[in-house]
């Protein structure tokens, strides 16, 4: 049977009581990480503290534990490399492997924060084009067409804006278009 041990890992808690080579005391220090990269740095330190042969399912523990550790990161869809990736690495080749890693999350992380921030920038253009040309109410209606809809062609509704001479031609004519996309 297994047993299950609860360790603080909160600000009180602290690893330098137990032994350096405490299975606890590894995750307490990888607990205390608060950024992806003292989270590199650690889970690095603690593969090759505990380097040995037996203790290859707890590196596997350690690995594990990080990636869930990740999943409460707002950016959810993050992965570590996998085991077989890590074992056998020396501690540079391991450091350089998270390194990458961290790398390739901040950079997908600009780019889908640039497109997110774009695309809000196109909504609230053509919100107060709307205004501008058909009144508050209009907008207000063009808001509640795109809100959470992704497959809104943002050029139709651009073309809306211009070609449709009222208020009630384009509401029709966005309702028309919405129709059609469900």
């Amino acid at each position: 049977p297994q047993a299950y041990i609860a360790v603080e890992t909160g600000p009180r808690a602290s690893a330098s009581a137990w032994p350096e080579h405490n299975r606890a005391a590894a995750l307490v220090r990888l607990a205390k990480c608060a950024t992806l990269e003292a989270l590199r740095e650690g889970l690095t330190a603690e593969w090759v503290r505990f380097g040995g042969a037996d203790d290859a399912r707890f590196r596997r523990g350690l690995l594990a534990w990080a990636e869930e550790r990740l999943l409460g990161l707002p950016e959810s869809d993050l992965s570590l490399p996998s085991f077989e990736e890590f074992e056998g690495l020396k501690e540079v080749q391991m450091s350089y492997l998270l390194e990458d890693r961290v790398a390739e999350w901040k950079a997908e992380w600009v780019s889908e924060g640039l497109a997110q921030g774009r695309l809000e920038g196109q909504r609230k253009l053509l919100e107060q084009l709307a205004e501008t040309r058909f009144g508050a109410n209009t907008a207000v209606q063009l808001v509640e067409a795109l809100s959470g809809r992704a497959d809104v062609a943002l050029s139709e509704v651009a073309d809306l804006i211009v070609t449709c001479e009222s208020a009630e031609e384009f509401s029709a004519c966005l309702e028309e278009r919405r129709q059609q996309r469900a």
